[in-house]
Parts: C-alpha cells; sequence; structure tokens
C-alpha cells in the first residue's frame, strides 16, 4: 500500500511541475513589444462595414469605415509607432476621420492615442491616394 501511495504522491508532483513550467514558459514567450505594436495596427487596418448589421435591423444606418496604414512626415519624435488613417462614411458622406497611433513607451503594453483634425474635408478618400500624397 505504501508504495502505491508513494507512486501516486510522486505522479501528482511530476504533473503540477509540468504544469507550472508550462504555464511560466508561455508568459516568457510573449512576442517582441514592437510586433505587438504593429499587429494591433494591422487589426484596425482595412474596410470594414456594418451589412449585417443593417440587415438585422434597417433602422440602424450603414456605416463604412476605411482605414489605412500611413507615415507622417518628420515623424522621427515618434519612432516605433504605427499609424493609421480612420474615415468613417454614412449615405458616402464622411462624417468621422481620425488618426490613430499606436506605441509603447515600455516593453509591456501597447498604446493608443486618437487624434482629430482640424480641417478633415482635404483628408477625404485618403486611403484612395497614391502613397506619395
Amino acid at each position: 500500500m505504501q508504495i502505491n501511495q508513494l507512486k501516486f504522491c510522486t505522479l501528482s508532483t511530476l504533473l503540477l511541475s509540468v504544469t507550472f513550467a508550462q504555464k511560466s514558459h508561455a508568459a516568457t514567450m510573449m512576442p517582441p513589444i514592437l510586433f505587438q505594436v504593429e499587429q494591433v495596427s494591422q487589426w484596425f487596418t482595412g474596410l470594414f462595414d456594418n451589412t449585417k448589421q443593417v440587415a438585422d435591423n434597417p433602422m440602424i444606418p450603414q456605416i463604412t469605415m476605411s482605414n489605412c496604414p500611413v507615415k507622417l512626415i518628420g515623424s522621427d519624435l515618434m519612432e516605433n509607432t504605427e499609424t493609421v488613417y480612420l474615415e468613417q462614411t454614412t449615405g458616402g458622406f464622411p462624417f468621422r476621420v481620425r488618426l490613430y497611433s499606436f506605441f509603447s513607451n515600455n516593453d509591456s503594453q501597447v498604446t493608443i492615442s486618437i487624434n482629430r483634425f482640424l480641417n478633415e474635408t482635404s483628408l477625404f478618400g485618403l486611403c484612395d491616394r497614391p502613397e506619395y500624397e
């Protein structure tokens, strides 16, 4: 009987050790913060709409979002920053234009900064323009 109890105790301890080792190993395997900044920026990039929501409830207005990465001139101070231009339209007319900046000041979190424009009309359709504009 004592031998079986010893085997069970050893097996339990071994499984417990493996479980803790896997969790601590996963915690140290997080991707580098710069990769995380790029990944979050990519999640915000693309063409999005609420077609399904409108189909379920026609009282909801159709909204389209066109989001594209942009490079800011003179943005050397914003090293390791990804910037996305966001334009929301409804009925074919833009109603919200923003600049989203994703960055990290440390090695543990991604921060987002959202900025408005003083004259956003000159930016309408920016995602459809050639890159050099």
